[in-house]
């Protein structure tokens, strides 16, 4: 598991996890800059690995969710 810093990814961060990573999903802020932030990271990945988005409601951040809400987003199928 990566965790980004904000609602971006360098293009060092980019190689890092293309390096790394076989697969990708994607969860950023439930705010207009984490949605923002998701098109250009899926962008940047598109065609280079598979990337799957989970997108969370509004005024909701990743590190604001408990253990079971967490692992409930990350089954769920899009």
């Amino acid at each position: 598991m990566i965790a980004l810093m904000g609602c971006s990814a360098s293009k060092e961060q980019i190689k890092l996890i293309l390096e790394l990573k076989k697969k990708i999903i994607l969860m950023l802020d439930g705010d207009p800059a984490g949605r923002e932030g998701t098109k250009k990271i899926v962008q940047a990945f598109k065609g280079k690995l598979p990337i799957t988005v989970k997108s969370l409601p509004s005024g909701t951040q990743p590190d604001e969710l408990k253990e079971k809400e967490l692992q409930k987003f990350l089954q769920e199928r899009r």
